[in-house]
């Protein structure tokens, strides 16, 4: 896209240049994947984007509502996190976990 601007007391118009550019480390800097471990009751979170990303782990009861939610801060690139709730997760019927960087969200069931 090209913008114009008119010069003053003209009615001729030149390109005007964009100086406004965003940086950004990859295509996916904020991306995870989650897995539930049932035999050992923990969550791994794997951060697979280029940047250190927080998250929030929310906890869901068959009615759908909050039971437990906390968060997970400094994830680094590249790594994963062992989450250990304290309580059995058979019990619970959906986890949903946010990254608080990005709008990425993923709903699992349990």
């Amino acid at each position: 896209m090209i913008i114009y601007k008119k010069i003053t007391n003209t009615s001729i118009f030149e390109k005007l240049p964009q100086y406004r550019i965003m940086y950004s480390s990859s295509l996916y800097p904020y991306y995870f994947t989650a897995l539930i471990n049932k035999n050992d009751n923990s969550i791994v979170l794997y951060n697979e984007g280029t940047d250190q990303d927080d998250y929030e782990v929310t906890f869901l009861n068959r009615k759908n509502t909050v039971i437990y939610s906390e968060k997970i801060a400094g994830v680094k690139a590249g790594t994963k996190r062992l989450f250990f709730p304290g309580y059995n997760l058979k019990k619970k019927k959906w986890v949903i976990i946010k990254s608080l960087n990005s709008d990425a969200v993923k709903k699992l069931k349990i």
